[in-house]
């Protein structure tokens, strides 16, 4: 959300329609959102099922990183699971869908490697964790299937373990698979409390995050109102700095001839004058704009003569 909120700044800001006012507005608004995240932890834990399902697995298994997954389907669902496991995992994520194409534009998104349905097999042999994503009216990994390939697994390795995380509806996993040795099946029933028990942390965070950006929205508006006085500020600036210029060619005329450096002592004296006069003026005139004094500010900008500046 904080990125497109950004870049809806920069699509006004590159057409011409956002000035400094929403620059700072949209640059305050950023930097709180990154600050409520750090230390809220409001965006912490997995919400929706896709999620969730990746934070089972990488709970379940060490050394998640170095991990192989495959995860089966390519729509909507499966496409949100295989983004969020190539974030945490280094080894390519499998990605296995009926239309091998689709498989192959994803997997190519997220440099993994696209399988072919009927060679599911094979992929399930390498697979740590499969996480099934798919639509289909019927099982596809049935007790038979995954039965076959623990027995494969256990030939070949030591470790046959596989864990199994079915977020199809309806269920694409059989029920069953969950008897057979090594196999461990979780389903959307187990990661809804997941989500649950996240979705109630967040709502718990919510009071420091509304802290954060409640004390950071009053730091805004002080900002903004003495903003409002930056226009008369420049321009009694400009005022003072002609009129100080203009003297000292006076001054220096009246003096004689003068060398560079007493020039620069003059010089030097009438700035730090004109400092020691203007900025309890400019101070008290940005507190007035933050008090709303609209009567004060209005006052100094007859008092200098800068109604029409």
């Amino acid at each position: 959300v904080l990125s497109q909120v950004w870049n809806a700044y920069l699509e006004a800001e590159a057409v011409g329609a956002a000035g400094p006012v929403l620059k700072h507005v949209f640059t305050r608004a950023v930097s709180v959102g990154k600050r409520v995240r750090s230390e809220t932890g409001i965006n912490k834990g997995a919400v929706s099922i896709g999620s969730a399902a990746v934070e089972l697995a990488e709970s379940l298994l060490e050394d998640f990183r170095n991990r192989k997954v495959l995860v089966m389907g390519a729509g909507e669902t499966g496409t949100l699971v295989a983004k969020a496991l190539a974030k945490r995992c280094v080894n390519p994520v499998f990605i296995a869908n009926r239309t091998y194409e689709r498989a192959v534009r994803l997997a190519q998104e997220l440099q993994g490697r696209a399988v072919r349905f009927d060679h599911l097999e094979d992929a399930l042999l390498e697979a740590d964790v499969v996480i099934c994503a798919t639509s289909a009216p019927h099982y596809l990994l049935t007790r038979s299937l995954v039965s076959r390939v623990v027995e494969k697994r256990a030939r070949q390795s030591s470790n046959s373990s596989l864990i199994v995380i079915d977020v199809s509806n309806p269920r694409n996993v059989e029920e069953t698979v969950s008897t057979v040795a090594n196999v461990k099946l979780y389903n959307i029933d187990d990661l809804q409390g997941i989500a649950e028990r996240n979705r109630q942390e967040r709502h718990r965070r919510i009071a420091d995050a509304e802290k954060i950006v409640s004390a950071e929205v009053d730091r805004l508006e002080c900002t903004l109102k003495a903003n409002c006085v930056r226009t008369l500020v420049a321009a009694l600036l400009s005022r003072v700095e002609e009129v100080r210029l203009k003297e000292l060619e006076e001054a220096f005329r009246m003096m004689g001839t003068l060398d560079e450096r007493q020039k620069q002592v003059v010089d030097d004296l009438t700035k730090v004058l004109v400092k020691q006069v203007l900025v309890p003026v400019v101070e008290n005139l940005r507190v007035a704009a933050v008090n709303s004094d609209a009567a004060l500010v209005e006052a100094a900008a007859k008092l200098f003569n800068l109604q029409d500046d």
